[in-house]
């Protein structure tokens, strides 16, 4: 089956979270406006998954509802073929998304005061759910070499080694793990040596995969027994116990039934990463874009305008009503960056770009 990208989806006064945010900072002319900035999809959704949920709208009960053996099966496999992960199925914890996941973490394994190392530049949320909790941000920035980052150790292992010689929890946020680009490959934490992963939290999820954000759905992975009791202790404690059932009918429709679909879109998602490219040589060359090996979200640096960030997100929203996400929100080390939603049809994409360039 062929599926459809290039269908426009008008999201406004829907209730979407990026949609919404752009309205409120542009006001009326938020009509014209774009809104290219949280990570989720702007693509009509997938059939097979649609037809899922409407099948268990069908069903004659909306009782509480606990994974079954098909959702973890599905879990499990999906895995294995995507990571070449064996899981273990007692290992899987479900939860309503990662950053809630996170709090159950902080919660349950540090106290005030303590220290968290975040890798900057990153997900706003992470320090976020630090400095909410009452916890210090330890930051070990990314090394930038000529546009691509890297973690200022050689391998990850001895990150790994690090942590385990030291009692320190790791926690592998991987919700991205689905969206790689050839020739490269994703490497599960979970999957380094034995020795150096029983401290560590796998967090994944189909929501940035097939575009389920709303629908509130992760999978946490705790190989140690104690460890993933720390953790489903402070999720009850702050009154998680089960995913809504149509999360569940979504996620196994997810991995048993459209993976054909998440290679076009990632095929998709490339052509329009390389079409930004070949539009920025021929009409920004003065932009440096990040080489997109993994995610739909592109990284640009704007620093050669030579606008301060507050003053280049201005021109962005109030001139070319183009609404990115700006890099300073992500880090420091985010300020000459905008940070650019992909997953959109490319007519959608084209538009951003002649508007870009015409605040230049």
């Amino acid at each position: 089956m062929t599926y459809n990208f290039d269908t426009t989806v008008d999201r406004r006064r829907s209730g979407s979270f990026k949609w919404d945010i752009m309205t409120a900072a542009l006001g009326d002319a938020s009509e014209n406006g774009l809104a290219v900035s949280t990570a989720d999809m702007d693509f009509v959704p997938i059939p097979e998954i649609v037809e899922a949920i409407q099948e268990t709208a069908t069903q004659p009960i909306y009782g509480y509802t606990g994974p079954t053996d098909e959702y973890f099966d599905a879990v499990m496999s999906w895995m294995k073929r995507r990571h070449g992960w064996m899981v273990a199925r007692e290992s899987i914890v479900t939860s309503p998304g990662i950053v809630a996941s996170l709090y159950y973490v902080l919660h349950a394994f540090t106290q005030p005061g303590d220290g968290v190392i975040i890798q900057t530049p990153v997900y706003r949320p992470f320090s976020g759910s630090i400095t909410a909790t009452r916890r210090k941000v330890i930051a070990n920035p990314l090394v930038n070499e000529n546009g691509n980052y890297r973690i200022d150790f050689d391998e990850l292992e001895r990150i790994a080694d690090i942590c385990t010689t030291n009692s320190v929890l790791v926690v592998s946020d991987e919700i991205h793990n689905d969206i790689v680009f050839p020739p490269h490959r994703h490497t599960v934490y979970a999957t380094l040596p034995e020795r150096l992963t029983r401290n560590c939290i796998v967090c994944t999820s189909p929501s940035k995969t097939f575009n389920l954000s709303g629908l509130q759905v992760s999978n946490i992975f705790i190989p140690d027994p104690a460890i993933r009791k720390r953790f489903t202790d402070a999720a009850h404690s702050c009154g998680f116990h089960a995913l809504n059932s149509f999360a569940y009918s979504a996620t196994i429709a997810a991995y048993e039934r459209c993976e054909n679909w998440l290679e076009q879109m990632l095929k998709y998602v490339q052509g329009n990463d390389e079409f930004v490219r070949k539009f920025m040589g021929r009409h920004m060359p003065e932009l440096s874009v990040t080489p997109l090996e993994g995610t739909y979200l592109q990284w640009i640096d704007f620093s050669a305008w030579k606008w301060d960030h507050l003053e280049r997100e201005k021109r962005l929203r109030e001139q070319a009503k183009v609404y990115f996400e700006s890099g300073h929100i992500f880090g420091d080390e985010g300020r000459a960056f905008e940070r650019f939603n992909l997953a959109y049809p490319r007519s959608v994409i084209e538009d951003v770009l002649q508007r870009v360039m015409a605040v230049r």
